[in-house]
């Protein structure tokens, strides 16, 4: 198998401002703890959610710690948070400081609605966020 991809609704890493003392901090800790040892194991390379109103993606990640600062071959899992697809609440444009979530690689801070493009092939998995 190629890629092993998670789909699920809630985030395991998130860095939302509104969201960072319950969602992003409490409840992100208790799904990782119920998940990344799964996730390690059987070497999931993405994990996709959405619930937070907003894009963001991770560097690859174990255990809460930065396994590399690129996606190739990577020994952790990737986090994706793509929930900016047209919720009546609007979108989420804040984001904590980086040295609060070293982990994160990318984001978007457009109250836009969004979706991610998903191309994949034998080599190569890419994600775009379009807004």
């Amino acid at each position: 198998t190629p890629w092993i991809l998670v789909f699920g609704h809630r985030p395991l890493y998130c860095s939302s401002i509104f969201f960072w003392v319950g969602r992003c901090t409490i409840e992100a800790h208790e799904y990782r703890r119920d998940l990344e040892d799964l996730f390690s194991r059987y070497h999931v390379d993405v994990y996709v959610c959405g619930h937070n109103h907003q894009y963001e993606r991770s560097w690859p990640v174990s255990f809460g710690n930065v396994t590399a600062k690129n996606y190739n071959n990577p020994a952790g899992t990737v986090h994706i948070v793509t929930g900016a697809a047209g919720s009546p609440e609007g979108n989420d444009p804040t984001y904590v400081p980086e040295f609060m979530a070293p982990w994160r690689a990318g984001y978007s801070l457009t109250v836009k609605t969004g979706w991610t493009l998903m191309e994949v092939n034998s080599t190569a998995l890419v994600f775009s966020y379009i807004h």
